[in-house]
């Protein structure tokens, strides 16, 4: 339990930083995936519908085709738009594993989306440590405040005194 609770910590300390690391990581992973792909759809195996463009005809007379953008273009494109739910549909997985590995991203959206509302909503745990420590340093304000108005009490009581000694000596020996 401790380690989880450090874990959650942990989280609500660096959330940002840790969205913004796990971001890169899927945008690096659909990078890689897209490289993979072959424009003339060869290797089915991992595939995503991306747009291409006829550049010319193989001996067969069939198409020989190129992808319009570059795959890291299209990696950010298609994670972006998967992360905020516009999903466009101009990239869209074709195979199973690409099924599956767009169903795994969006799981870990929506858990990444409810732990982000969680953070702006609620108080962690560093700002409750810091409201008891604003707590204890005012109680401990207000102590001295009353420490300070008896000390004053105690001075202004003793030159009082003092005062009236002197003017009673100066009475005295007038």
């Amino acid at each position: 339990m401790k380690i989880l609770n450090k874990i959650n910590i942990f989280l609500q300390n660096h959330f940002i930083s840790f969205l913004i690391f796990f971001i890169i990581i899927i945008i690096t992973i659909n990078w890689i995936w897209f490289s993979a792909m072959d424009p003339n759809g060869n290797v089915d195996e991992f595939s995503f519908n991306r747009t291409t463009i006829v550049i010319g005809k193989d001996k067969d007379n069939n198409p020989i085709n190129k992808f319009i953008s570059s795959s890291f273009t299209d990696a950010c494109h298609y994670t972006l738009t998967s992360i905020s739910t516009v999903g466009y549909g101009d990239i869209t997985p074709k195979s199973s594993a690409a099924k599956y590995w767009t169903m795994g991203m969006h799981m870990i959206i929506i858990i990444m989306s409810y732990k982000l509302f969680e953070y702006f909503a609620n108080d962690d745990a560093s700002s409750q440590s810091l409201l008891k420590e604003i707590n204890k340093l005012d109680a401990e304000n207000t102590e001295l405040k009353s420490q300070l108005e008896l000390n004053n009490s105690t001075v202004h009581k003793a030159a009082s005194k003092f005062r009236n000694n002197l003017n009673t000596k100066i009475h005295t020996n007038n």
